[in-house]
């Protein structure tokens, strides 16, 4: 098992949460009870543990003494108590393990359930002996089971106090004959009779209670606040990470999510209990499902993985892009719980996206400009130079603008070159690019061409459009344009002298004063016809 490094070895927060969101406890599964219920169910285990051993020790001893000199010694009146007793406590214990939810209602049930084991053991005290009965030690059992149920001290110190005086209640009445003591066949009659041997003994056992009781009180009162400073902890780490900006899952191996804070509830527009009946991987992008899913091994083989970005999908369908890492919890060395730490990126996007429209399109027209023109030509020529197609570069600009610029203002100017934007992008096809590289000036990109006259087809389109009136605010105006041919691989193959030859071109054009179409054709340098 691995840390959040990767590191092998260590228990991880992570660990311990993924154990409670999964029901598990030290690796066994634990069930959703108060802590009183559990208490007292280890209890009623244990006192069930306790009733072997006495019922396994009476059955041994039983047999033994069958074979000695002294027989098999055991009255009717002490049997009559000893199964007696045994059977109530087993009545008791079952009530006590299987249905405390239903008598927990009731006041000081705890303290019930030790006073009859108060009572039962002084009356196996009783049959085993009295004063000479080696079963005085079981009222420090007793002593520390009161300890474990009971929060109060003085609950605690109550109850032992309880025990010691009805083990000296019970050795008096046995002294003064108000009870018949039982005699044990290798225990001298005379001790139950000498009430120096019985005071000191009442007092050694009170004595030896009242230390157990102070031991153990102490001891659970450190063991109760490590564990309430524990869970503590842990509440707080819960809240932090409930209340996280971030969106933090976890889930199992198989994708069944056990745990969602409030940030995934909130994204994804799920509630809390229709997040924990989702299965992860229906809520990732189809697009994002394989990187997903190769985050997710990597993290289930070394425990952690790399940074990843995928998409999130809500409750109505939407994707929300989001990056995180994986780190998976493990038990021995079997994957139980994998953790997804991720944030919702959908603004950095957005901002990225933006970044890119401001670095590679103009603000004005929207149409790719000089960075994004330069790499679609490098495209264009690597799909003509595969395909031996012809590829074309025009080069135009509109004819007299500075002066519809200088008289109608800078705003009629921008919204005349939107217009023709959009006119220059409805006469190229899908595969080909319009872009503008600056004041009045566009480049044109035509792909895909098998003979120089495509081109000119394209371009006779373009200036009959750009020739129809633009209506712009309450003018109508009129513009010419210039345009210059460079095609490859006829003209040149270098992309900078492309775009040279069509300025160069149009600038024929222009000193011709008609408005036509002129194509240079350069083969290494040299004009050709």
């Amino acid at each position: 098992m691995s840390d959040i490094n990767g590191n092998k070895g260590s228990a991880r927060w992570f660990d311990t949460l993924a154990d409670r969101f999964r029901g598990v406890r030290n690796g066994r599964k634990i069930e959703p009870i108060s802590v009183a219920e559990g208490r007292s169910r280890l209890v009623a285990r244990v006192r069930w543990l306790l009733l072997v051993f006495i019922g396994s020790y009476v059955i041994s001893a039983g047999s033994v003494f069958s074979f000695s000199r002294y027989g098999f010694f055991i009255s009717q009146e002490q049997k009559f108590i000893l199964i007696g007793s045994v059977l109530a406590v087993a009545v008791y214990n079952l009530v006590y393990q299987f249905w405390y939810d239903r008598i927990s209602r009731f006041r000081f049930v705890d303290h019930y359930q030790i006073l009859l084991d108060i009572f039962f053991v002084t009356a196996l005290v009783h049959v085993s002996g009295g004063v000479s009965s080696w079963f005085w030690a079981v009222y420090l059992v007793v002593t520390i089971e009161a300890a474990f149920l009971l929060e109060k001290k003085s609950d605690v110190w109550i109850l032992g106090a309880i025990g010691g005086l009805l083990f000296g209640a019970l050795l008096a009445a046995e002294y003064f004959g108000l009870i018949e003591y039982v005699m044990m066949p290798f225990v001298a009659g005379e001790l139950h009779h000498d009430y120096l041997y019985i005071a000191l003994r009442w007092l050694w056992v009170a004595i030896i209670n009242t230390v157990a009781a102070l031991v153990t009180t102490f001891l659970m009162g450190v063991i109760r606040t490590e564990s309430q400073l524990l869970r503590e902890s842990e509440e707080r780490l819960i809240n932090f990470i409930d209340t996280a900006n971030d969106l933090i899952l976890c889930f199992t191996p198989e994708g069944r999510v056990i745990y969602a804070n409030k940030s995934v509830c909130k994204s994804l527009g799920y509630n809390k209990e229709e997040v924990l009946e989702l299965q992860i991987t229906g809520s990732i992008s189809i697009a994002g499902q394989k990187a997903y899913n190769a985050a997710v091994g990597h993290a289930i083989k070394h425990g952690y993985s790399e940074t990843v970005e995928t998409d999130l999908v809500t409750k109505e369908g939407k994707a929300i892009p989001v990056e995180g890492t994986f780190t998976c919890s493990f038990r021995g060395n079997n994957p139980v719980a994998v953790w997804w730490i991720c944030r919702n990126i959908s603004e950095r996007r957005l901002a990225q996206q933006q970044l890119y429209q401001l670095a590679h399109y103009d603000s004005l027209t929207e149409l790719p400009n000089r960075v994004l023109l330069y790499d679609r030509l490098k495209q264009a020529r690597a799909y003509a130079h595969r395909e031996g197609s012809i590829m074309a570069v025009i080069f135009l600009d509109l004819d007299r603008f500075k002066i519809i610029n200088d008289t109608l203002g800078h705003p009629v100017g921008d919204r005349l070159l939107q217009s023709v934007a959009k006119r220059l992008s409805s006469c190229v096809r899908e595969v080909d690019s319009a872009s503008r590289i600056g004041g009045d000036e566009f480049v044109i990109i035509l792909v895909n061409l098998r003979e120089p006259s495509d081109a000119e087809k394209i371009a006779a389109k373009i200036l009959a459009s750009l020739s129809t009136p633009h209506l712009i605010d309450d003018h109508e105006l009129f513009i010419t344009t210039s345009i210059g041919i460079s095609l490859y691989p006829c003209d040149d193959e270098d992309l900078d002298n492309l775009i040279k030859n069509g300025r160069h071109c149009h600038v024929c054009r222009k000193i011709g004063g008609e408005q036509r179409l002129q194509i240079l054709r350069y083969l290494n340098g040299r004009k050709c016809p």
